[in-house]
């Protein structure tokens, strides 16, 4: 069982307790956890590690109130251990923490709108490949088991080198670059090796200049959340993420940068930031400024994601991503389940309000 599953099982009948009683359940869940082998225990240190100061894990009574404190708050506001510092949750009083979503929240509300059908369909990356084809513009097969040679050889004939993504991952989890030439196998060793493999191959995007600039090494991304209801598609936030360093992928879990982005105008309107909480103004790599960049043909963008929201209407809430090229936007992905954790961190601000027209949160 993950640690979210555990936090979650722990949670779900006292999320709306009052505070006095969410104190006193820290010392039965603090039990349940030791029993369980200590693994909330274990992940709350971790944190600890990652955002505290040296001065302040030097500080015993601040240790002690920080970790009731988020023990608390894993209770009283099903608050995972790195979401509580992400959001900086020592600094907050209740008003400022109850306007915050939590991923098990997210989890919750995501499970109001569609069906397990409609998920599935943007849970599998082929799935959602076929449906929405026409919107990605570039090529892409299905590798496993089931892949047929003449297929592998005519993709590998036109793209010497392809992005290969994981089915069913997430945040950019297992996606690599693979350059065929320099692999140095043959055709059939590697056909042999992609039959093991359950990944969907694609042309890679070449974006264009301007998305370029932030960060060139990987395809920095739009995310643009969308809800379709009453006949009409509603855009609920959208932020761009950025690459770093050598990878390949733009996503904040891997170490990339992530900026708010102004809905209206397409302006970033945040610093970039990582999910460590890592803050920049301007690209290390690259030497962008970040705040007040604004993305290139933001209308086309948002135009696209309502064309394709109405599209699949059976899933009212789904979260685009969408790459730059020098022909226009293209569709990366769509997600059922896409996180509320970026615009919230990024701007320090929570969404609850935002999100209620929407969700029963």
């Amino acid at each position: 069982m993950s640690i979210v599953e555990k936090a979650r099982g722990a949670g779900q009948a006292i999320v709306k307790v009052c505070p006095p009683a969410a104190y006193l359940l820290i010392p039965p869940m603090r039990l349940a956890d030791t029993l369980q082998g200590g693994t909330l225990h274990q992940h709350m240190r971790e944190n600890i590690d990652i955002f505290c100061t040296p001065e302040q894990r030097a500080d015993s009574a601040y240790m002690r109130w920080l970790r009731r404190d988020m023990w608390y708050c894993a209770i009283r506001y099903l608050c995972a251990f790195n979401e509580y510092f992400m959001f900086r949750f020592p600094r907050l009083n209740h008003r400022g923490r109850s306007q915050f979503v939590t991923e098990l929240q997210k989890v919750d509300a995501y499970q109001q709108v569609g069906t397990p059908e409609t998920w599935r369909t943007l849970q599998n990356k082929w799935e959602c490949y076929l449906k929405f084809q026409k919107y990605y513009r570039r090529d892409a097969i299905l590798a496993g088991a089931g892949l047929e040679a003449e297929t592998f050889f005519a993709f590998l004939d036109k793209h010497a080198r392809f992005i290969a993504k994981p089915l069913n991952d997430a945040c950019g989890n297992g996606v690599f670059l693979f350059d065929a030439a320099a692999d140095g196998r043959s055709r059939e060793e590697l056909l042999a090796w992609f039959r093991g493999q359950d990944v969907i191959l694609e042309q890679p995007i070449v974006q264009c200049a301007d998305m370029a600039r932030l960060h060139p090494g990987s395809v920095n991304t739009v995310r643009c959340a969308t809800f379709y209801k009453d006949g009409h598609v509603d855009i609920l936030f959208t932020f761009l993420r950025m690459g770093r360093g050598g990878s390949v992928v733009d996503n904040a879990g891997a170490g990339g940068f992530v900026a708010s982005v102004d809905p209206d105008t397409g302006i970033l309107t945040t610093p970039g930031v990582t999910e460590s909480l890592e803050s920049v103004l301007v690209h290390p790599d690259t030497g962008a400024q970040i705040i007040g960049w604004r993305v290139p043909r933001w209308e086309e963008m948002k135009a696209l994601a309502r064309e394709m929201s109405l599209a699949f209407t059976e899933q009212p809430y789904i979260s685009w991503d969408f790459a730059l090229t020098d022909d226009g936007w293209v569709c990366v992905e769509g997600n059922h389940a896409g996180q509320f954790v970026c615009p919230q961190f990024t701007t320090q601000h929570g969404i609850r309000d935002r999100l209620r027209p929407y969700f029963d949160l």
